[in-house]
């Protein structure tokens, strides 16, 4: 095993390295009287150099970098040192690697793992060839070196194989950096992509509702239809039959007179001159007696509708009404526009308290189907849906707070809720768009909307009797938004609108429209 200069008493301190404490290797001399590796000091010229002049690193003493010494009689002191070393080594790594037996494959000794092509000890890293421990690392070649084999590498690029470790620690952390960034937008890919799956499947339940909705419709339609035809086919069918029995009698009567007149006309002229002036008369006041008939003449201009031509069927002329007289809600002079007025003084005075907002339709409904549109297509937050006062006692009422637009205030939507009466959806922060359910908590379930086209207008239906409640994107083809199933309608349903903390107007279009 090589022998660590740094700890024997019988080798003078003077051909030891202050700085690598191996074997000097082109010994260069300061002033201070200290004796160095050419390397070594020159790596610590370049840390500590300050104010022109650099620091002994045993004594601290200054000393001018350009005016080093070679020590050559030290140098030759030193090579007669490390020649009675390498023949030391060298007879030890022959006594270990027949003691031990050398690897054939890879020409390791299997005790000390010592390699025959480059003579190093894994365990303590010495040059083979010789003897010397390998602190220095040719970048080129990429392997460990002895100061001696520096000779053997001209040009190349020699570091500490501590600055080099150092480096290599550093470029490993950055690789790891850039790959946990890579992994982190691989992550967030998958995550897109996740959400696209997700999409194309909400629009395909989307899209499945819509279709259920207008089959629902349709069906309760076609019942209608048919009670109706059924209801009008006994009463038609009723006349028809009455009608029938007074033109058989009619026929008859026609068929008995018109054979006297046969049998009249064969007789003698004086027989058939008798009562002559009866049988005229009773010819000509003769007339056929139509009866009335009602009937329902059937029209085969049946036609499937679409879903806007069935709402159109449905739709209702509405106006507005507010609820709070003190709030600053401006109401248009037809009564089909709504917004608020000095917006900014509104919430000094009503902070987020956006029941001071509610405006209700001017007419209310306690059975059949109406539909109705608004045209939202200015605004970025508003609500609509139903309203049905209901008689829960434990409503929660939404606490007021200073108002910022950019809070998402969930607080404030506590009473949009089944629960409390209101069937609504809405839009906040230009295109977040939510619907309300009930929850088992004091604040409402709120789901997410998806919108593949933002609505300008939307179209609410009502059905009373089927206690639905659906929203529709007029704007994208009439496609189903959400649909309220199973409400609780316990007194009469009013229209509801909301105008939010947005000063844009939200218009009720017209049914001609």
């Amino acid at each position: 095993m090589a022998m660590d200069f740094s700890s024997q008493g019988s080798i003078n301190e003077e051909v030891i390295c202050g700085i690598c404490q191996q074997l000097l290797t082109e010994p260069m001399s300061l002033h201070c009287g200290h004796n160095f590796c050419q390397l070594c000091i020159a790596a610590n010229e370049s840390e500590s150099y300050f104010g022109g002049q650099c620091r002994c690193p045993v004594c601290q003493s200054a000393y001018d970098p350009w005016h080093l010494m070679p020590n050559k009689e030290l140098d030759n002191i030193v090579k007669k040192i490390r020649e009675v070393n390498m023949w030391s080594h060298q007879q030890q790594r022959s006594d270990l690697c027949e003691q031990h037996g050398l690897c054939e494959q890879h020409g390791l000794c299997e005790h000390h793992g010592l390699c025959e092509q480059h003579g190093l000890c894994e365990q303590h890293g010495l040059c083979e060839q010789h003897g010397e421990n390998c602190h220095l690392f040719c970048k080129e070649d990429g392997k460990a070196i002895c100061s001696l084999c520096v000779q053997e590498h001209p040009g190349h690029q020699i570091s500490l194989v501590e600055e080099v470790v150092k480096e290599c620690q550093e470029k490993l952390e950055a690789a790891l950096d850039r790959l946990a960034q890579e992994q982190q937008d691989v992550e967030e890919l998958e995550a897109v992509i996740n959400e696209e799956r997700a999409t194309w499947k909400t629009e395909r339940e989307r899209i499945r509702k819509g279709f259920d909705e207008m089959r629902d419709i349709l069906d309760r339609e076609k019942q209608m239809e048919l009670q109706k035809l059924r209801e009008d086919e006994v009463h038609v069918l009723d006349n028809l039959a009455v009608a029938n029995d007074q033109v058989v009698q009619q026929r008859q009567s026609m068929r008995e007179f018109i054979s006297y007149l046969q049998h009249h006309m064969c007789e003698s002229s004086i027989d058939m001159l008798q009562d002559m002036i009866n049988t005229f008369k009773r010819s000509e006041v003769w007339t056929l007696k139509k009866p009335k008939i009602v009937s329902k003449k059937l029209k085969s201009t049946l036609r499937f509708p679409d879903l806007p031509w069935m709402l159109q069927v449905f739709k209702v002329d509405l106006m507005l009404n507010p609820l709070n007289t003190l709030s600053d809600i401006i109401i248009s002079e037809d009564r089909r526009q709504v917004t608020v007025g000095n917006y900014f003084m509104f919430w000094n005075v009503y902070p987020c308290d956006f029941s001071a907002l509610d405006v209700l339709g001017s007419q209310n409904f306690s059975s059949g189907k109406y539909y109705w549109e608004v045209d939202v297509s200015k605004k970025i937050a508003w609500i609509l849906g139903v309203y049905s006062k209901t008689s829960n006692l434990n409503r929660k009422k939404s606490s007021g707070f200073v108002f910022n637009p950019d809070v998402n205030y969930l607080n404030a939507y506590s009473r949009f809720r089944p629960e409390n009466g209101y069937w609504v959806v809405g839009l906040q922060n230009e295109s977040e768009y939510s619907a309300f359910e009930d929850s088992s908590t004091s604040d409402p379930k709120v789901l997410t909307l998806p919108m593949a086209v933002p609505p300008c207008r939307v179209g609410v239906f009502l059905d009373y009797e089927a206690n639905t409640v659906s929203f529709f994107n007029v704007t994208n083809h009439g496609s189903l938004i959400y649909k309220f199933s199973k409400c609780h309608f316990s007194q009469t349903v009013y229209p509801y609108f909301n105008p939010w903390n947005c000063p844009a107007p939200m218009t009720l279009c017209p049914p001609s429209s």
